[in-house]
């Protein structure tokens, strides 16, 4: 039998950021004891986390140092980690087996998993979630199947044993996600829109069904900024940031003549919302079921006009992910993590576990 002791971390090791969360039993429920987030501004070349050849390469001692110095000053005291796994290293899949028992299961999914995962089962970790109470029009069970390359988690694990942490669990991305944001009973879309990639995730009654990673993210947007208007990066983030699709009195000269940041912005976003779509055209093609709402997350959520463009362009109900909510927080910092929470969400979810 496996215990962890009453306090526990949630760590989230970003593209541009890293994001703890630190909660603590309070009987049934578990109670926030601390946040926090280090960031390195996304045009700054130095990276938290890059790829070579699809595989994630962390800088492990600078992240160790990192990390080191975070929990100092937010004053995190629990050695028990979960941590979560970037979306772009993981191979999804849904598969369809027999009514089967939860022994059972575990094996048939090994056994199924070599069908479809195009590395050697050895170079891998899988990771499934049964899609709780659904079955096939031929009665059979739906399984998400996540396949994790070891050389990935190594790296982890490597963090943990340097900060001194009991890895408790380690997970993909979307399933932290879905956990902390995805409303118990309906049909959505959890778009977690970060700096260097955006994933479009689609939950049915608070179980995941598919996710899908898209290329167009934060950083798509401020170097079309620099681009397009002759700015550096740092002025084209400040834009994206305090103005992105808003109309602005402020106009920049570029080849198509004096232009505002939301013109440059707009067939990024176009393109943005066009992909989306397509994914819950698929999503409806395949299983039947309409997208009722859209939910953001993310260090993105926030650039003014987004959310306006968004709710305009799908016709549905758009909100700001709360992972909060599922915590018991003090209260005179409750509406802070209702505007600002949402980039906290997968972190929240691993604690969630």
């Amino acid at each position: 039998m496996f215990f962890i002791s009453k306090r526990l971390i949630g760590i989230d090791i970003g593209t541009s950021s890293i994001k703890v969360v630190e909660v603590k039993k309070h009987g049934s429920q578990l109670k926030l004891e601390n946040y926090a987030e280090v960031s390195i501004p996304v045009y700054i070349n130095t990276e938290f986390r890059a790829t070579e050849k699809e595989n994630l390469v962390l800088p492990v001692e600078q992240l160790v140092k990192v990390i080191e110095v975070l929990f100092k000053e937010a004053g995190i005291k629990s050695r028990d980690a979960f941590f979560s796994i970037p979306d772009f290293t993981t191979f999804f899949t849904i598969i369809e087996l027999p009514q089967l028992s939860k022994s059972e299961l575990k094996e048939v999914v090994k056994l199924e998993a070599r069908k479809y995962i195009p590395v050697p089962l050895e170079e891998i970790t899988l990771d499934w979630e049964l899609f709780k109470g659904r079955v096939s029009s031929e009665g059979k069970i739906r399984v998400l199947l996540v396949a994790i390359p070891n050389e990935v988690l190594y790296q982890y694990q490597q963090i943990a044993s340097s900060l001194n942490l009991k890895v408790c669990g380690m997970e993909a991305e979307a399933f932290s996600l879905s956990r902390a944001v995805a409303p118990k009973k309906g049909k959505v879309a959890l778009i977690d829109i970060g700096e260097r990639s955006t994933t479009c995730n689609f939950a049915v009654d608070g179980s995941l069904l598919v996710s899908y990673s898209l290329e167009i993210s934060g950083f798509s947007l401020i170097k079309k900024l620099s681009q397009d208007l002759s700015i550096d990066y740092k002025r084209a983030d400040e834009l994206k940031r305090k103005i992105g699709l808003l109309q602005d009195s402020q106009f920049f000269h570029s080849q198509k003549g004096s232009v505002q940041p939301r013109e440059v912005l707009l067939p990024i976003i176009n393109s943005f919302t066009k992909e989306i779509e397509n994914i819950f055209k698929k999503v409806l093609l395949k299983e039947g079921k309409e997208i009722e709402k859209i939910i953001l997350a993310g260090g993105n959520v926030n650039i003014p006009g987004l959310i306006e463009y968004f709710k305009d362009y799908f016709k549905k109900p758009i909100e700001i992910a709360n992972p909060f909510k599922n915590l018991i927080c003090p209260p005179q910092i409750e509406e802070e993590l209702k505007k600002e929470g949402s980039v906290f969400a997968i972190a929240v979810g691993l604690t969630l576990r």
